[in-house]
């Protein structure tokens, strides 16, 4: 856990971050098969959070221990978790993989050689809802259902030269405020961060 420079200090002397570090050490010096742990990276600089986000999963996947998390920080979530519970008002709201609760956006990032040229083409294209030209080889479109394979079949059709076609997807905080119909001006005004 990184704290061998300091294995002769005292550890009231120690920070909170090597307090956190220690902690996680000593929930594992046992070798336990089921290890819980609540928000593990606080108080951690970024290189220890960098660890913990490594050692996480090693301790799942190599070692075969169940790993339970819980945190209000969802993008850590999002990073360390093959298994997402999001817990609302104390009620289970959804439970799964990140990738199964993030619903598609319905947005399709596209980066081309003529990004005014490639939204004009696609105004008539049925079932977009909004294009946004966001550079000059960059734009956004909305099109919910539509497959990014058809766009970009579109594209090459007109001749516009496409390098690159991707569909977006929530984050995990974006899913949190979908499913508990929260946002982040309620959030803060209940003082109620999300919690994964």
């Amino acid at each position: 856990m990184g704290l061998a420079k300091a294995a002769n200090r005292k550890v009231g002397g120690y920070s909170w971050g090597m307090k956190q570090r220690l902690g996680l050490a000593s929930a594992l010096i046992s070798d336990p098969k089921l290890v819980l742990l609540d928000e593990p990276t606080n108080g951690l600089d970024p290189a220890g959070i960098a660890d913990v986000r490594r050692l996480l999963p090693s301790l799942a996947h190599d070692e075969g221990r169940t790993i339970l998390v819980s945190s209000h920080r969802m993008e850590e979530v999002e990073q360390i978790c093959d298994h997402v519970t999001i817990i609302h008002e104390g009620q289970i709201v959804a439970a799964g993989t990140p990738d199964e609760l993030a619903a598609d956006e319905g947005s399709i990032e596209i980066h081309c050689e003529d990004a005014a040229a490639a939204g004009e083409s696609l105004k008539t294209l049925d079932g977009v809802d909004d294009i946004q030209v966001t550079g000059a080889a960059t734009l956004l479109v909305r099109a919910p259902g539509v497959p990014a394979s058809r766009i970009n079949q579109e594209l090459v059709n007109r001749n516009i030269a496409v390098e690159q076609v991707v569909r977006r997807r929530e984050s995990l905080e974006q899913v949190f405020f979908r499913l508990t119909n929260t946002g982040a001006g309620m959030r803060e005004a209940r003082h109620d961060p999300p919690r994964a």
